[in-house]
């Protein structure tokens, strides 16, 4: 497993995961997802654990955003690290 820490979220990447490539986030020890996104195209929200605050969501999918690139970058690594 690769995890990445930034600004107290926690993004988890897992070798063998399913489909579509994504990230497991951790906010206050509650879990959603956020599917990378294809270029032109926005990163999509996935599963959500609804005791996440709606303003903890928005801020975690801005930190993916701004921070897409290097959580690819780990996503990847942590894919070939399987191999």
């Amino acid at each position: 497993m690769g995890a990445i820490t930034i600004r107290g979220i926690r993004f988890n990447l897992y070798p063998n995961d399913h489909d579509p490539p994504h990230v497991d986030i951790e906010v206050d020890g509650k879990k959603m997802k956020i599917y990378f996104s294809r270029p032109g195209e926005m990163p999509e929200i996935g599963p959500t654990d609804h005791r996440i605050k709606d303003s903890d969501v928005s801020r975690a999918y801005r930190i993916f955003c701004k921070n897409q690139g290097q959580l690819m970058a780990k996503f990847k690594e942590v894919q070939d690290a399987k191999k």
